[in-house]
């Protein structure tokens, strides 16, 4: 016997279940490309809303002593404040994506 005989399979069966076989590949291989695009949005909201998340727990301490507390425009300069980084984590975003090949 030659060895392309041996590699072959030789009864339906088993063609059937090297067919199977390929045939689960292929479906877990495109159910782990869909996780990847939802887990891929997930961590661009997340990237956004974590810098908004750590400056509201400082704020939420409600410190007595904070100079913008009594400064006259110091809620709008907390609201400008509180959105630089969100704005620039969606530049570097947005930015990452135009150049990305995908």
């Amino acid at each position: 016997m030659s060895t392309t005989t041996l590699c072959r399979p030789s009864t339906p069966v088993e063609i059937f279940r090297e067919i199977l076989s390929e045939m689960i590949g292929i479906y877990l291989s495109s159910v782990s490309n869909k996780l990847n695009a939802i887990m891929k949005v997930l961590t661009i909201i997340a990237t956004i809303f974590m810098p908004l998340t750590f400056i509201a727990g400082v704020y939420g301490m409600n410190f007595k002593h904070m100079p913008e507390l009594e400064w006259k425009y110091g809620y709008y300069f907390i609201l400008v404040h509180h959105g630089r980084p969100s704005a620039s984590a969606c530049t570097f975003i947005s930015e990452g994506r135009s150049g990305c090949k995908e």
